[in-house]
């Protein structure tokens, strides 16, 4: 008798491409067909060519499930779910985020099904992102198995009150071969129409408040104040770009900063770029410090959630504390002044994610919570 190929319904609520958008598709697309098969569920009211998520898992040959949702905690997103679960004979509901684990609690409970959720990173920079959390972390205590992107994060959890065997920790990855380093002829700069010899400097992410890239234009103020000849470039999209773009305006820097909006040429972009600064208050298991440094490009990063366990500090990064501009503002000068030192520790670092983030060891861990959740609904 054939062994039974475990169906999986993954559950998200972001049309990005994001870091974790990027690992969602990845596991799916990589898992052991013949052993499991995961559906992309996504909330949306677009259509598949407006979401770059669900035209992501498309183009992966994904089964691609759109839950429409018109409005905040939508009851008919709970029949929507129930309704795939029945017609994918779904074995196990997978969620990422705090609207898709509550209404994957809801269904997975009416529905007799284990339920594990992926904690990729709490934002709680206000008041309503910190009552979001708190309800999440609470939530999850109903959730059968957690998955979470760093060590600091399973501690969160722990001293939340949750079971301390029900929280693994699988480390955010990459597929290493995704990502070639060929710097000659970058298509980015060509675009841009910037010469090679001008070092470009970059903050790559979600324009929020948690990442802080206002912190990142007061640093880039600094070095033109001091005659640096460079290039800011922000890449992403989000709530805050209205008001950063104001910021440099104020900071009279408007001509040296550029907004590149989001971009699904990832790897090019790396290859064109000299610097990456990450400024966050707070991260998961940052994609962008992983991506940076298997492309060999040097980092700057804050040394927040499982940032610590990517950089080690002046070993192949260096690593400041959260929103102490005086630091970064060191730290670039120091950068400026050896440029050669950093590119050697960007090398290292290289070596350090191919040997521990590698994304066929990240899914390989995945089915086997898969597997423990089967194996205990079945008892």
């Amino acid at each position: 008798m054939p062994e039974k190929i475990l169906q999986i319904l993954d559950l998200r609520d972001s049309p990005w491409v994001d870091g974790p958008g990027r690992t969602i598709l990845q596991c799916a697309d990589m898992i052991d067909r013949n052993k499991c098969n995961i559906h992309i569920g996504a909330f949306s009211g677009e259509s598949h060519n407006d979401h770059a998520y669900m035209k992501k898992a498309v183009e992966l040959g994904l089964d691609v499930v759109a839950i429409k949702e018109n409005r905040s905690f939508d009851r008919s997103v709970i029949d929507q779910i129930k309704q795939v679960v029945r017609k994918r004979a779904i074995d196990i509901i997978h969620t990422h985020d705090f609207r898709s684990n509550i209404y994957g609690l809801i269904c997975a409970r009416s529905q007799r099904l284990p339920l594990v959720s992926t904690c990729h990173g709490w934002i709680s920079n206000n008041w309503k992102g910190r009552l979001y959390t708190a309800i999440d972390k609470y939530l999850l205590r109903y959730h059968d198995q957690i998955i979470v992107v760093s060590d600091i994060m399973k501690k969160r959890l722990e001293r939340s009150g949750i079971q301390s065997d029900k929280i693994h920790v699988i480390n955010n990855a990459l597929v290493i071969n995704d990502y070639e380093i060929k710097r000659e002829n970058s298509r980015f700069r060509n675009e841009l129409n910037i010469s090679k010899d001008k070092k470009i400097i970059a903050s790559i992410g979600r324009l929020s408040p948690e990442k802080r890239q206002d912190i990142f234009l007061s640093a880039a103020k600094y070095l033109v104040g001091k005659n640096r000849d460079l290039i800011f470039l922000i890449v992403g999209v989000g709530p805050e770009e209205d008001e950063l773009r104001a910021l440099a305006n104020e900071l009279g820097i408007s001509d040296k900063v550029i907004f590149s909006g989001y971009r699904n040429d990832m790897v090019d972009i790396y290859n064109g770029i000299d610097l990456v600064v990450q400024s966050s208050n707070t991260e998961g298991m940052p994609n962008v410090v992983l991506e940076s440094l298997l492309m060999g490009v040097p980092v700057i990063a804050t040394n927040v959630g499982g940032t610590a366990q990517i950089v080690q500090h002046n070993v192949n990064g260096v690593l400041i504390e959260s929103e102490d501009l005086s630091a970064l503002e060191y730290a670039l000068e120091e950068y400026i002044n050896n440029v050669a030192k950093h590119n050697e520790m960007a090398l290292v670092g290289r070596n350090h994610v191919i040997e521990n983030f590698n994304q066929d060891a990240r899914v390989k861990k995945l089915f086997s919570v898969y597997e423990r959740l089967a194996e205990e609904n079945n008892k």
